[in-house]
């Protein structure tokens, strides 16, 4: 969950990625909902990477800020190969 600001925490309201998914910089993951506003969490990542696990499902309560909600890895691991897991 993003720490934004005094963002007191949110509920995850709709997924766009899936598990597997390629995820480009500036792409949508998920809408956040919280007592004030809705708001589309963004990459920012440099880099392409493959959505890992959801770690925190849709409309399931709310999540503080700072909160591992899901999980992203590069191509090279997806693949096989070494690369880089990263939560998000």
């Amino acid at each position: 969950m993003p720490d934004i600001g005094d963002l007191k925490g949110g509920t995850i309201e709709k997924w766009y990625k899936r598990p597997g998914d390629v995820i480009h910089r500036d792409d949508v993951v998920c809408d956040i909902r919280t007592e004030d506003f809705t708001f589309g969490m963004v990459t920012d990542d440099d880099f392409d990477s493959i959505m890992g696990k959801i770690l925190v499902e849709e409309e399931s309560g709310v999540v503080d800020p700072g909160t591992v909600i899901f999980t992203t890895f590069s191509e090279e691991k997806h693949h096989g190969d070494s690369g880089d897991e990263k939560d998000d």
